[in-house]
């Protein structure tokens, strides 16, 4: 990962913040509600969630029925709260992934996973530790724009811990400034390298 295409600008922050509370002001959908994921055991979710991670389990709901189907099938629905109020949760249905044959398989860290922000490298460095001591193998990854580590839950959901660093807000006001060109110039990129794909 790299900042290659960057096209930095010397505009003042505060101006750059002001066209970003207009835009964000614009925008009818607010924050993540809750990332929602299947879980294979509620008990051991909430043991890494809770024991590992610090993430406190704020609600379980018992179910006594499907909602799609109608059948008398219980599950439970967990949240987990974040900081800022959203929350990560997690459906216990053993039923219905069995019926689906739902499997729980690890996919890579690109395919599928949940970002969550913390403060900095001190907090970063704390998690590793404490992933250290519970046995839980963790990939560092330098993004020059945030630095992040990516691990798995016992459910195969794959969780970013991610901290901003000093060209952070810059790199996301430009790129939004330059998101049509870079889009433009990735589907150019994308027929040239894939020219198979749909």
């Amino acid at each position: 990962m790299s900042l290659a295409h960057w096209n930095k600008s010397d505009v003042p922050i505060q101006k750059l913040r002001s066209i970003q509370r207009k835009r964000r002001g614009n925008t009818s959908v607010h924050s993540l509600h809750h990332h929602a994921f299947k879980c294979n055991n509620a008990e051991e979710t909430r043991k890494f969630y809770e024991d590992v991670l610090d993430i406190p389990l704020v609600c379980a709901i018992i179910e006594p029925k499907d909602p799609i189907t109608g059948k008398e099938t219980p599950y439970a629905h967990l949240y987990f709260e974040l900081s800022d109020g959203s929350w990560l949760a997690f459906f216990d249905f053993p039923q219905k992934y069995s019926d689906l044959n739902c499997g729980f398989e690890n996919t890579d860290v690109w395919t599928h996973h949940i970002a969550l922000e913390i403060d900095d490298e001190d907090t970063l460095n704390h998690y590793r530790k404490r992933l250290d001591e519970h046995g839980v193998e963790y990939m560092n990854i330098d993004h020059e724009y945030c630095n992040s580590i990516y691990f798995y839950d016992p459910n195969g959901l794959c969780v970013e811990f991610t901290h901003n660093v000093d060209d952070t807000e810059r790199y996301f006001h430009d790129k939004a400034r330059d998101a049509k060109a870079d889009m433009q110039e990735w589907m150019r990129v994308r027929s040239e390298a894939y020219p198979d794909a749909s």
